[in-house]
C-alpha cells in the first residue's frame, strides 16, 4: 500500500495512486482524483443486503499535526451505512462509539469503510439504477487549531421488488378526520417471472388498520380500512404497517407502511386563536378564519352560539359582529368584526359556534386583544 508521507504527496495524487494499488481496484471499485471512491453494487432483490469494503486514502498531515478519524460515514440513502474502521497490523477497531483519543491515524495505520446497502425495510417499489454520495471526514489538530479533509464516496445501486404494489407502496391517507372511516385498495402483482402470487395471512397494526386480501377479475386485490380511534379534537399522527407472508425465501413479509393523520371534525386554515392585538379599544377593527367541517353527516355552514368572556364567562356578544361567508366545498369563511364598544384592558373570551340555532357549540375560536389606552 502506498501511504502519503507529509510534503511528498499532495492529496488528489494520493487518491490517484490509491486508485491504481487499492485490493479492491476492478470495474465496480475505483477512485479519482474528483469523485473519490466509487463503487456500483448492481441491483439488488428488495430484502437482501451487499457489503462493500473500501480502503480509504489517508490525507497528508504535517509532523506537528495528529491526524483524527471522524468516526461516522454521512450518507444521503437511507437503506446504506457504513462502518470506519481502524486497522493496526491484523487488529481492527470500529470508531463509531471511541473516543477521539483512540480515532487517532498513525502512520502504518489504514482506514476502511464497510459499506452496506441494506434493502429490507424499503418500500415494495422498483429502483432504477441510482446515485448516492456520502462523506468521510478526518480532523488534523495542530494544538487548539483543527481544519478537515474530505474523502468523497460515491456508489449506484438498484431494487427490484419481487412482488408489486400498485398505485403505491407507501399508503398514505393525508388527513384523517374522526368522524369517517377511510378506504383504499392496491393491487398486488407476482414480479417474478414464472412464480404465481402466493400469500399468507394479513398482519395489520394498529388495531385502527384493518387489510383484507381478495381476488377480482383474476388480479390480487388488499382493502385498507382507516377507523379512527375514538373523538378528538388534537391531531394524531398514524404510523402502521401491514405485513404480508410471502413464501420467498430471501423476502419472507411483503411490507406496505400506512401514514396519516387523525384530525377533529373541525379544522381551521391557519388558527382557532383570533388575535385583534394591541390597539385602542374605541376602534373597530375584523378578523377572519376558515374553517372547515369535515363531519359529512351535519349540514355545512354554522351560527353563532355565544361569545363568552373569561372573566366569570360574562357575554360580550354585543360588542361583536359576526359574519358567515360559505366558500366551495365543507368550508366557511367567519368574519368577526369588533365595534369598538369594550372597555377594559383587555379582550379575552372565546367565539363558540354552532350547527343551527339552540344546538350545542361544534367549534371554539379564540378571541384576544389589548387596549393601548388603560
Amino acid at each position: 500500500m502506498l501511504r502519503p508521507i507529509a510534503g511528498l504527496l499532495p492529496f488528489n495524487l494520493a487518491l490517484v495512486l490509491f486508485s491504481l494499488t487499492s485490493g479492491c481496484q476492478d470495474e465496480g471499485a475505483r477512485t479519482s482524483p474528483r469523485e473519490g471512491l466509487y463503487h456500483d453494487f448492481g441491483t439488488l432483490k428488495l430484502g437482501t443486503k451487499r457489503i462493500w469494503e473500501f480502503e480509504v486514502p489517508i490525507p497528508q498531515t504535517n509532523s506537528k499535526s495528529e491526524l483524527v478519524l471522524e468516526p461516522a460515514f454521512h450518507g444521503d440513502c437511507s437503506c446504506a451505512y457504513g462502518t470506519l474502521i481502524i486497522k493496526t497490523g491484523s487488529i481492527e477497531r470500529a470508531v463509531y462509539t471511541l473516543p477521539e483519543s483512540q480515532r487517532v491515524v498513525h502512520e502504518d495505520d489504514r482506514v476502511l469503510l464497510r459499506l452496506t446497502i441494506d434493502t429490507k425495510d424499503k418500500e415494495p417499489a422498483n429502483v432504477e439504477r441510482t446515485l448516492s454520495r456520502g462523506t468521510i471526514s478526518f480532523k488534523h489538530k495542530t494544538g487548539a487549531i483543527a481544519r478537515r479533509s474530505i474523502v468523497p464516496i460515491r456508489f449506484h445501486y438498484g431494487i427490484e421488488t419481487p412482488i408489486v404494489v400498485s398505485p403505491v407502496a407507501h399508503l398514505n391517507f393525508g388527513k384523517l378526520p374522526v368522524s369517517s372511516v377511510h378506504e383504499q385498495t392496491l393491487e398486488l402483482r407476482s414480479n417474478i417471472p414464472g412464480r404465481a402470487l402466493t400469500l399468507g395471512e394479513v398482519h395489520a397494526s394498529p388495531d385502527s388498520i384493518e387489510a383484507k386480501l381478495r381476488e377480482q377479475d383474476g388480479r390480487t386485490l388488499l382493502d385498507v380500512k382507516i377507523t379512527p380511534e375514538g373523538r378528538s379534537d388534537a391531531a394524531v399522527p398514524v404510523m402502521g404497517l401491514i405485513a404480508i407472508p410471502t413464501g420467498i425465501d430471501y423476502y419472507t413479509d411483503l411490507k406496505i407502511p400506512v401514514s396519516g393523520k387523525f384530525i377533529g371534525d373541525i379544522e381551521f386554515q391557519s388558527s382557532y386563536h383570533l388575535d385583534f392585538g394591541l390597539f385602542d379599544f374605541t376602534e373597530e377593527r375584523t378578523r377572519q378564519e376558515n374553517i372547515i367541517d369535515h363531519d359529512i353527516n351535519r349540514p355545512t355552514g354554522f351560527v353563532t352560539h355565544s361569545i363568552l368572556s373569561d372573566q366569570a364567562e360574562v357575554d360580550i356578544s354585543q360588542h361583536f359582529d359576526i359574519e358567515f361567508q360559505p366558500l366551495s366545498g365543507r368550508k366557511t369563511r367567519v368574519i368577526v368584526k369588533y365595534l369598538g364598544t369594550l372597555g377594559g384592558i383587555e379582550m379575552i373570551g372565546w367565539l363558540k359556534l354552532a350547527k343551527s340555532e339552540g344546538a350545542d357549540p361544534v367549534a371554539h375560536l379564540r378571541i384576544s386583544g389589548h387596549n393601548t389606552k388603560r
